[in-house]
């Protein structure tokens, strides 16, 4: 198997295939970011014999230089119990390995997904609930992370430390898809766009808002971000 970058001369094909695989979700945003080489994203085409059979991607939180991300993960229908997949993922896991992380961690969807949760616990994940009330749209959409030790030394779980899902959503909404946004996770985007939220207030890696419930219920209760100085 041999990983063929993302770059602007093939990323409309790596878009289509991502669109293949995902249906009606939009990795445009991620896919873009990750031309730019420092941006911490990198995308990847795999083939297998000549032919596309999915797509992958590496890339990591400036808050945790230890862990490795697998991002848009999937083989094609036509190239599947052929065990692609899990070669696929051990390259992954050699490529961060190569280049100094410790762990290899993933977060996926908690509902309706048992083959996937299956094959990342087949392949040494352990699974680990993610629940952050900054980051809100987990409450809407239950995700779940699996994570691995990449050396020999013992896995240190990530503790609902923040992935950033709400801003993930947020750029797949941006080119029209992805999953529907939540009214408070919408207002919550909206505020931040608008200045009225700082950034930080949400995606910290680290702690609990104090009052988060407070927000949540002024959130509930307007749509003029502009009330919601913090």
């Amino acid at each position: 198997m041999t990983l063929e970058r993302i770059t602007k001369n093939n990323i409309e094909f790596a878009i289509q295939i991502q669109e293949e695989l995902f249906p009606g979700e939009s990795g445009r945003a991620n896919f873009e970011e990750s031309l730019d080489e420092n941006s911490g994203f990198e995308y990847y085409l795999l083939y297998e014999g000549g032919a596309c059979v999915g797509v992958i991607g590496l890339y990591s939180y400036p808050e945790d230089r230890d862990s490795a991300w697998l991002g848009w993960f999937g083989i094609r229908e036509e190239a599947r119990r052929k065990h692609y997949g899990t070669h696929a993922l051990k390259a992954f896991e050699e490529m961060a390995a190569s280049r100094g992380y410790l762990f290899a961690r993933l977060y996926t969807d908690a509902v309706d997904n048992d083959v996937a949760i299956a094959f990342y616990k087949a392949n040494g994940y352990i699974e680990e609930p993610y629940e952050n009330s900054l980051d809100p749209a987990c409450v809407e959409y239950k995700t779940v992370i699996f994570s691995k030790a990449l050396t020999n030394e013992p896995l240190i779980q990530w503790n609902s430390r923040t992935i950033h899902l709400t801003e993930q959503i947020a750029k797949q909404e941006k080119y029209g898809k992805g999953v529907k946004m939540d009214n408070v996770t919408r207002n919550y985007i909206d505020g931040l766009d608008k200045g009225s939220i700082p950034w930080n207030r949400m995606f910290t890696a680290y702690g609990t808002a104090e009052h988060y419930e407070e927000l949540l219920t002024e959130l509930e209760q307007t749509t003029d971000t502009e009330q919601w100085m913090c």
